[in-house]
């Protein structure tokens, strides 16, 4: 896999008193991964391809939304007539005008948590109506001229109700949209998610919700998409990628520290999982790189 460059934001603001930015981009061939230092928000529009990120591959069409975190990476790939329409946020706006959205009832339900690294991204899929509504904030927002001060409320007020489109959507889908999960599922997600380092085996874990081990591994398999272990190797790996990115921990001490105590064990799996050793992800994605232009 070709190196991840961090998208510079110079090329992204024009105006850093309100530093946003939109584009609209119609792709054939493949957005490579990359990273930035600002929140991201994505909508498909048209066409289909494959949106990469910590969480693996995700085949996308029109109304895929995502919201992606500073330091979060994502690439698209197999694009056949994707367009995406992107909005770019500085984080000195989250910090300051946009504050406020961590103890609003609904917004706060994207932006209340960001400390692990699956909160890192945000996943809705928009109706019909709500993506032409969205259509109409982005094609707003890319007429507003960027390098004036003179648009700066309205441009922050298409912002705020593009957001709030997107949250009230991911509220709808978390009430009404999956099944209930059975509870020896809930009860494994909770483990696994508290004690990720923990030296489980599939027997202790069955154990844990008085099950046998193939009837618990049927159940994950329905609800979760995987087997328990392999979830709590894909846990263990999201961790260990956001404490290369947001910790200065060694990789024998992010290896301990997410349940791999051999840290050549460790540094395997994370290349399987992630196409990179350890090392040349931290390097890659923290310190950036020269970019030619850019990326949704």
């Amino acid at each position: 896999m070709e190196g991840w460059p961090r998208l510079p934001r110079q090329m992204v603001f024009k105006e850093e008193h309100c530093p946003l930015g939109v584009n609209l981009h119609k792709l054939d061939a493949p957005c490579q991964p990359h990273a930035h230092d600002f929140l991201e928000i994505a909508v498909i529009f048209g066409g289909e391809g494959v949106h990469r990120t910590i969480r693996g591959d995700l085949p996308v069409s029109r109304g895929d939304a995502f919201i992606l975190w500073p330091q979060s990476w994502h690439a698209f790939l197999d694009c056949r007539g994707l367009e995406v329409y992107n909005c770019c946020v500085g984080p000195e706006l989250l910090r300051r005008e946009l504050a406020w959205l961590r103890e609003d009832p609904v917004a706060g339900c994207i932006f209340g948590d960001d400390s692990h690294a699956e909160a890192e991204i945000v996943h809705v899929k928009l109706t019909e109506d709500d993506a032409e509504v969205a259509r109409g904030h982005f094609e707003v927002l890319l007429g507003l001229s960027e390098d004036s001060a003179f648009h700066r409320v309205e441009r922050l007020g298409h912002l705020l109700l593009l957001l709030g489109l997107l949250a009230r959507r991911f509220v709808a889908e978390a009430i009404a949209g999956r099944p209930r999960q059975h509870p020896a599922v809930s009860r494994v997600v909770q483990l696994l998610r508290t004690e990720t380092d923990r030296d489980w085996t599939l027997r202790e874990l069955a154990g844990e919700v008085a099950l046998e081990p193939s009837y618990l591994v049927r159940l994950c398999k329905a609800q979760l998409g995987l087997p328990p272990m392999t979830y709590l190797a894909r846990l263990r790996l999201e961790r260990a990628a956001h404490l290369l990115l947001r910790t200065d921990l060694s990789i024998t001490q992010i290896a301990a520290e997410v349940g791999w105590p051999d840290p050549n064990y460790f540094c395997r799996r994370f290349r399987a999982y992630f196409g990179l050793p350890p090392t040349l992800y931290r390097k890659q994605l923290a310190s950036g790189g020269a970019d030619r232009g850019p990326h949704p």
